[in-house]
């Protein structure tokens, strides 16, 4: 499987988080990767920059754009965690739009 993109990646951070509990930025992206089944190969594969791991990049854009819509809380700066915001005041909506 590809690389997901953050779009792809945005429901199942969604549902990580719903628990209200907070999970590091580190916890979530490996989390998440198992979720989509990712090999080692694609969990390493660099942006074309080759500063960054291209799967975690678009983990930290899905959140960026989760928290810009009020439906994640990011909390601290050098370790952000992450718990549930809005997800629960949404999720009828989500479900019914399904």
């Amino acid at each position: 499987m590809a690389v997901p993109d953050y779009q792809s990646i945005m429901l199942p951070l969604l549902r990580l988080a719903e628990d209200g509990q907070e999970h590091s930025l580190r916890a979530a992206i490996q989390s998440l990767a198992d979720n989509f089944e990712l090999q080692d190969s694609e969990r390493k594969e660099l942006l074309p920059s080759g500063r960054q791991f291209k799967f975690d990049n678009r983990v930290g854009w899905a959140r960026t754009y989760l928290k810009k819509a009020g439906l994640l809380d990011v909390v601290g700066c050098q370790n952000p965690y992450i718990f549930g915001g809005g997800f629960k005041n949404t999720h009828n909506y989500w479900v019914a739009k399904s």
